[in-house]
């Protein structure tokens, strides 16, 4: 089975987009460290997955 590389990074790439969307408009906020402090933690977690 062969994975498509472009695909996977293109689709993790538009769900960093939507997940930081989501979570700084509803914080209200850019500034917001638990914001930040989430993102490399889920996104390293599903690179990891992917790897």
């Amino acid at each position: 089975m062969s994975i498509n590389t472009r695909s996977l990074v293109a689709q993790i790439a538009g769900m960093f987009l939507a997940f930081t969307l989501a979570v700084f408009l509803s914080a209200g906020t850019i500034v917001w460290y638990a914001g930040w402090a989430f993102h490399p933690l889920f996104f390293g977690c599903v690179v990891a997955i992917n790897l």
